[in-house]
């Protein structure tokens, strides 16, 4: 035996096209996507602007920054400028178009390729200072990302408020 539960709704068009339209956003996250992208670029640019790694974590100044008092990768803003976002399909990609980035999130160890030291030139309290040096070590600074906390929860309020009520922000 088998029971058959029919529902009747005032409205009924109505609810047809709202699951049309969910339906529709669901296929094509695309919109959602690039605003993603854009809140990602502009929060991850704060994040390096105020000293922070993507997690949120102060990062390890450099000595050029703590010798002149300024900041940690942010001296002539190329890897501000370098961070970009792309939307192929159901995929959301943040990446930076500079190479210095790699070297900064993994970090590196700078050796002479001839002769025995590295010159490395500063601005000293009295004009241009000269130092030789055996090596130079660059530590991580993951400065670029989306990490579990805000990100993410931005990126779920974002892909919900676009999927079931079609907006963004």
């Amino acid at each position: 035996m088998a029971l058959k539960f029919e529902v009747l709704i005032d409205g009924q068009p109505q609810l047809v096209k709202e699951v049309q339209g969910v339906a529709a956003r669901l296929k094509d996250r695309r919109p959602a996507l690039r605003f993603i992208g854009e809140e990602l670029l502009v929060i991850n640019e704060d994040r390096l602007s105020r000293g922070l790694d993507f997690e949120g974590r102060p990062m390890k100044p450099s000595k050029r920054a703590q010798a002149t008092g300024g900041q940690t990768m942010v001296a002539e803003g190329n890897l501000q400028g370098s961070l970009h976002t792309s939307v192929r399909g159901g995929d959301l990609d943040l990446f930076s178009s500079d190479i210095r980035a790699a070297v900064h999130w993994y970090g590196k160890t700078i050796l002479p390729k001839a002769g025995e030291y590295l010159t490395i030139v500063f601005q000293g309290e009295n004009g241009l200072e000269y130092r030789k040096v055996k090596k130079v070590e660059l530590p991580e600074r993951r400065w670029f990302g989306v990490n579990e906390g805000g990100d993410l929860a931005m990126v779920g309020s974002v892909m919900g408020g676009w999927v079931l009520e079609g907006r963004l922000g």
